[in-house]
């Protein structure tokens, strides 16, 4: 049995659930289910539920709905069942090209981390890594699952640009940039794919809950997908 989470007011019409601050599955799992509970309920008032690693904050049209949804939410709560095997789990495959004209950091990280580059990609290719936010730029995904022998520091002066696509390490988190931006995680490679695209129905191609895998390819793989993309013939691995 996991720990109940706090609830408590948020701003002045507004919720906040709160779990112990720790990365975890199971309260991910929760998470996910809470916040699905909460899209499917219909005149309660709820204006947007978001959520982070531990926490679902609940926005409310009214001040007057926080009782009724306060007590929605303890009601699902205490039902108690396992979210980890009843949500459906996605897997989606990212390409990255860890060549050093991608993977700006690669060598400063193999010193820092005592590792060849080559196990350095071993190890970041290894574990499927869930997907537990969105944030920071639009579509960014917030990662769990990095090899801990792969926690590195941010780097002390961030870059003015980091490339869309580029696919970095910043502590012990590993997260892919949806766009050009400032940045200043130590990037290992680079993926040909949108991760975030403002055209389409649904912008981001990633959703909490969802797992990544990331498949290291070679330049020139990178250049195909890169022309298949642009020419709407390529169909992304998801399984």
């Amino acid at each position: 049995m996991m720990d109940l989470p706090r609830i408590q007011r948020f701003g002045d019409r507004d919720l906040l659930v709160e779990w112990r601050s720790v990365i975890s599955d199971h309260t991910h799992s929760c998470i996910l289910g809470l916040v699905e509970f909460l899209n499917s309920c219909d005149d309660k008032g709820i204006i947007e539920v978001t959520s982070t690693y531990c926490s679902v904050a609940i926005y409310l049209s009214k001040m007057s709905n926080i009782e009724l949804v306060g007590s929605l939410v303890k009601d699902w709560l205490a039902k108690e069942v396992n979210f980890v095997d009843s949500l459906p789990k996605r897997i989606i495959e990212i390409p990255v090209c860890y060549d050093q004209v991608f993977g700006l950091d690669l060598e400063e990280m193999s010193q820092a981390l005592e590792l060849p580059i080559s196990e350095i990609i071993r190890r970041h290719t290894a574990p499927f890594y869930r997907v537990y936010f969105l944030g920071f730029l639009p579509g960014f995904p917030y990662l769990g699952g990095l090899d801990n022998s792969l926690c590195v520091s941010r780097k002390i002066t961030p870059r003015i640009l980091v490339e869309k696509g580029s696919v970095a390490i910043g502590g012990c988190q590993t997260g892919i940039y949806t766009f050009d931006s400032p940045g200043g995680w130590n990037i290992l490679g680079k993926t040909p794919l949108s991760i975030f695209e403002v055209s389409h129905d649904s912008p981001a191609l990633l959703s909490a809950g969802d797992f990544i895998k990331f498949k290291s390819i070679s330049s020139e793989e990178y250049l195909n997908i890169e022309r298949n993309i642009n020419n709407g013939v390529y169909k992304n691995t998801a399984r």
